[in-house]
């Protein structure tokens, strides 16, 4: 019991996430909300939603938000000097690899379930979002 109570003093509290499981609401992200489309709201919302229309709406926004990070992409990379397009191309291919194998484990908990493809592309979207923000963001 005292190893447990050294232990416990000795690790700060945020060093350890919650565990989520898929029975968890998901977390709120305000500023990754926000930038859903009226369209995918919409077909969210819909009352016959199952998971079938629920994938297509994921595609359809998934396309939709491609699109914004792909035009930010582009408007950040021409205002950028010689030096630092080199780096961001780069960091670009890195963080593409980095997003799909996030995703997959993100869905693991879902695998072999009908939820596992929903979870991969709502992380999917999610993380294309927060790469256009960081995106608009750098000087």
């Amino acid at each position: 019991m005292l190893l447990a109570l050294v232990l416990a003093a000795t690790v700060p509290a945020y060093s350890f996430g919650p565990i989520l499981t898929l029975a968890d609401p998901a977390p709120s992200h305000p500023e990754i909300d926000a930038r859903y489309s009226s369209r995918y709201r919409r077909c969210l919302a819909r009352r016959d939603l199952n998971t079938i229309l629920h994938d297509q709406c994921n595609a359809q926004e998934m396309k939709r938000q491609d699109a914004q990070l792909n035009a930010t992409w582009a408007v950040t990379f021409k205002r950028l000097p010689s030096a630092r397009q080199t780096a961001l191309r780069s960091a670009e291919r890195a963080w593409i690899a980095d997003r799909q194998k996030h995703c997959l484990l993100q869905s693991k908990e879902a695998e072999g379930g009908t939820l596992e493809a929903i979870e991969y592309s709502s992380c999917m979207i999610d993380e294309t979002i927060r790469r256009t923000i960081w995106l608009e963001k750098l000087r």
